[in-house]
């Protein structure tokens, strides 16, 4: 038994380790601008951007990083809000639509600035760089929560 016990520890030691390890090289350490800075050399590279584009890249984390920010900072009121809404002994339909009213409000202001800057950016490519991203994103898509959202397939459950 001791030696079984000895085995599952180095096994877990070592997944620990890649898993922190792949965590700090995927940026998810830095929080938001780590991902966003990791996200913005890996396009940068892969897409063999010049320097404009590139300043393009740029521009579009920036704002995609405030926004983010902003969100976050407004996050907790929300949540708090939301707390009181089911605290209730029946949920005020109206404060619960208000709420929802609010944030898509937000979403809808901060969308045309966040839709610039990607625009600018695109509009920076050549064809072989827009279809390269273009399958960046497809391949993404096929990649999030296994490939069951997005308009993509259905998830296992749906499919029974």
């Amino acid at each position: 038994m001791g030696k079984t016990l000895l085995v599952v520890l180095i096994v877990l030691a070592v997944v620990s380790i890649s898993s922190l390890a792949y965590a700090h090289y995927r940026g998810f350490w830095g929080g938001v601008e780590g991902r966003a800075d990791w996200l913005t050399e890996r396009v940068s590279r892969r897409l063999e951007l010049d320097d404009q584009q590139r300043q393009q890249l740029g521009q579009l984390r920036d704002k995609m990083v405030e926004l983010a920010g902003q969100m976050r900072s407004e996050r907790p009121q929300h949540i708090e809000q939301a707390q009181q809404l089911l605290e209730t002994p029946q949920l005020d339909r109206q404060q619960a639509y208000r709420l929802w009213e609010e944030k898509h409000a937000w979403l809808a202001v901060a969308g045309p600035a966040l839709i610039d800057a990607f625009a600018d950016f695109s509009d920076s490519l050549n064809q072989v760089q827009r279809e390269k991203l273009q399958q960046m994103i497809q391949h993404h898509r096929g990649h999030r929560h296994g490939g069951y959202c997005c308009g993509g397939s259905q998830s296992p459950a749906a499919q029974e």
